[in-house]
């Protein structure tokens, strides 16, 4: 797939094909969304469902997406997401009921997009916290720790702020509390604190 030059752009270009029926998406689908899914698949259901049954699953997710493609709203969250969706809800099926039995489950792809219209951007490098096995979650928090101490001092404290906050913490009142800094410092700094963590959690394997 030529011209992406970032994950961004390849999100974008792989939803254009969508739209214009482009069966050539399939293919893009499967080289570049279907790894990441199954990778964090693998882990959210770490020794219930094997490698092949989780790429039987995102097979299956491919197939239902494209049949629905139609009903696609790229507003309510990306293809990347809405195929996790699927696909964990597939594996969830298998599990509950067996392979045979869920063979004969046909739910509707559209109904699954309008139940998660609000779907988030999965990070697939890695999968939800809350989902991952006791060994992952704890490798998880050691890079986060790992990664947060290698920034500056007051980039680290921005980002802390934001996350005890739950969103970003107004950027006058957070300089006051790091020693007055002017609003616009802490905007540049939130921004440099975020990019390096992205690329420190990425070095440690964690896609963000």
């Amino acid at each position: 797939m030529d011209g992406p030059t970032s994950e961004e752009d390849l999100q974008d270009a792989i939803a254009l094909k969508v739209f214009d029926d482009d069966e050539t998406a399939l293919t893009d689908i499967l080289m570049y969304y279907a790894p990441r899914i199954e990778g964090a698949l693998l882990c959210v259901f770490e020794g219930r469902l094997t490698a092949e049954d989780i790429e039987e699953v995102v097979s299956d997710a491919v197939r239902k997406f494209w049949k629905a493609r139609g009903s696609y709203d790229d507003r309510k969250g990306s293809i990347r997401a809405f195929l996790y969706v699927i696909a964990k809800n597939r594996a969830l099926d298998v599990l509950r009921l067996g392979w045979q039995k869920a063979r004969q489950l046909e739910v509707s792809v559209e109904k699954e997009f309008l139940e998660n219209a609000c779907v988030e951007e999965c990070h697939l490098g890695s999968v939800p916290e809350e989902e991952l096995p006791s060994e992952a979650r704890a490798k998880l928090e050691a890079a986060v720790r790992e990664t947060l101490a290698e920034l500056p001092d007051a980039q680290r404290r921005i980002l802390e702020e934001d996350a005890m906050a739950e969103g970003d913490v107004d950027a006058a009142e957070l300089g006051q509390r790091l020693g007055g800094l002017p609003a616009g410092t802490i905007r540049v700094y939130r921004m440099r604190a975020r990019e390096a963590f992205r690329k420190g959690m990425k070095k440690r394997g964690y896609e963000l």
